[in-house]
């Protein structure tokens, strides 16, 4: 029970300590060109980044190859509650790409 305890409060310090700074967060004020691949790999039921918002991204981003893998069933936490999934889009949607250049 100490370890959940701790677990839920780490939670809660870092929602209160980093909130400001990931709602002030543009990934716009970076640019929306690349000089290299650009992947976006996440849940299509993400309530914290909805999918509507990465393809959104996706869409006005320029890159020399660019992929979005919207992971069916998946949430927040894809990577870590689909590790089969994600890895499988690794394999397939990311590794070619990076093996050609």
């Amino acid at each position: 029970l100490k370890d959940l305890w701790a677990h839920g409060a780490s939670q809660q310090y870092s929602g209160r300590t980093l909130y400001p700074e990931i709602a002030a967060y543009n990934a716009y004020a970076h640019g929306t060109t690349f000089q290299m691949p650009v992947f976006i790999i996440q849940g299509d039921e993400d309530m914290q980044t909805p999918a509507v918002l990465a393809q959104a991204y996706f869409a006005r981003i320029s890159a020399p190859s660019k992929r979005l893998v919207l992971l069916a069933g998946g949430g927040h936490r894809a990577i870590i509650a689909m590790p089969d999934q994600f890895l499988a889009a690794l394999g397939a949607d990311v590794r070619p790409t990076v093996l050609t250049h």
